[in-house]
């Protein structure tokens, strides 16, 4: 068995943060593999980048550790983001990206969100 390198934020997740970003992606994966459109699920989990702009709102989580959801970097975009990736990335003074466990959103949906951001208000 292969050797995974530590992912810190991987192991900020909690065991129910975790099941349900691979739960979300299985039943995803399942309606693309059917020709359906996928589901809006609610955010799990978000991610930012301590120094400035960068800022990810999950709701899946592959097996390769591609996570989906609402990125903020220079526009709000629904996409991929790699957490081995971004795990690694070092910002500013040698931080890097951590999840916020202060996040008062959980379960809001993706398009919700959006919009919510969107029209400049923050969380």
């Amino acid at each position: 068995m292969k050797n995974q390198p530590f992912n810190k934020l991987l192991n900020a997740l909690t065991k129910d943060e975790l099941a349900t970003l691979k739960s979300n992606y299985e039943f995803n994966e399942a309606l693309f593999q059917n020709g359906l459109n996928p589901t809006d699920f609610g955010v799990v989990v978000k991610f930012f980048n301590p120094t400035g702009i960068g800022t990810w709102y999950l709701t899946e989580l592959s097996p390769e550790n591609i996570g989906f959801g609402l990125c903020h970097l220079q526009e709000f975009e629904f996409g991929y983001v790699c957490l081995d990736e971004l795990a690694a990335l070092r910002v500013r003074g040698g931080l890097s990206v951590e999840k916020d466990r202060y996040f008062s959103e959980k379960g809001i949906a993706l398009s919700a969100l959006s919009k919510k951001l969107k029209t400049k208000e923050h969380l």
